[in-house]
Order: structure tokens, then sequence, then C-alpha cells
């Protein structure tokens, strides 16, 4: 077999010149018969019968996809009881006025644990206001005793004085 230099091969991108009675070689293109190959409009394609049922066209139904629902309940903020201030009050200042403060704020405090944070917080401002009138009653306490020390004859008396005159007394 001798080899014409002349002859082209089937490569991607080159035509084979080809004969009526020979094929083209392959993996070479080849193009469809001209009286076979007739393209189609979309049209002839929107009701075709498969096994003798065209059921014709039909409406699409759009369902929504599973959904989850998230409930947020934003828990109002738990009201002071002012346990800390009662318990200063009782130790250092007033124990008439922290006592009460205390048992108060306690109340406060299972108040707010049942759910009822209106009446936590009204019990809670009422220890509170019980704390401040104990520190104020015990400080107006201190500085009229303060007061009276300080100007009366016995602050004078426990104080001594050295008195010596130039002859020695």
């Amino acid at each position: 077999m001798m080899h014409d230099p002349n002859q082209q091969h089937g490569y991607a991108g080159q035509q084979t010149p080809s004969t009526p009675n020979q094929p083209p070689p392959p993996g070479a293109y080849q193009p469809p018969p001209p009286a076979a190959y007739q393209p189609s409009s979309p049209a002839n394609f929107q009701n075709v019968v498969y096994n003798n049922y065209n059921p014709g066209p039909q409406p699409v139904v759009v369902q929504p996809g599973p959904t989850q629902t998230t409930i947020i309940q934003q828990t109002q903020p738990r009201p002071s009881s002012y346990l800390g201030l009662a318990i200063f009050t009782c130790l250092c200042c007033n124990i008439l006025f922290g006592i009460p403060a205390i048992v108060l704020s306690v109340q406060s405090s299972s108040s707010a644990d049942n759910g009822d944070f209106d009446g936590a917080r009204r019990t809670g401002k009422i220890s509170l206001g019980i704390s401040l009138s104990g520190i104020a009653i015990a400080l107006i306490v201190i500085a009229i005793a303060l007061g009276v020390y300080y100007t009366s004859d016995a602050y004078k008396l426990s104080t001594y004085y050295y008195y010596s005159d130039s002859y020695g007394r």
C-alpha cells in the first residue's frame, strides 16, 4: 500500500474529499442528508402524543415548602429586689428598718420567681424605700448625737486642759 502525500486525512477541522461510493473516514464530520433534515419549530413539540395519551395543557401548582415557625418570647427584665441594700441597712445602719426591708426583698424575689413582675417591682420599691429611710434616719441620729456631744459640757469635761502659770502651780 502506497501512501499518497496529496491525500488529506480526517483530522479535526479538516475535510476529507469523499467520493460518492466511499464513506468518510471515522471521526470526520458527517453532515446530514439535505432532504432528510427538516428543523422543527418549538410549536411542534407542545402537543406531543405519547402512547395515545395527550392530557392537554397542565396547570402548574406551586406549594410552599415546609416552614418552621420560630416563637421568640421576650421576657421582661427581672426587677431588682434590693436585697444587698436591705442587708447593709440591717447590719450597719438601722436594724429596725433593715429587717422589714429584708423580708420585703425576699417577697419581691419570690414574686418574680412566680412570674408576677408587677408585684415583685412593687415590693422591691417598698424595700428600697424602707432601706433608704433606715439609712437616712441613722445618719440623722448620728449627726444629732455628734452635735449634742460636741456642743455640751460633757465634751469640755472629757478633755483635760493643763494649765500652768508662771509660778508652777
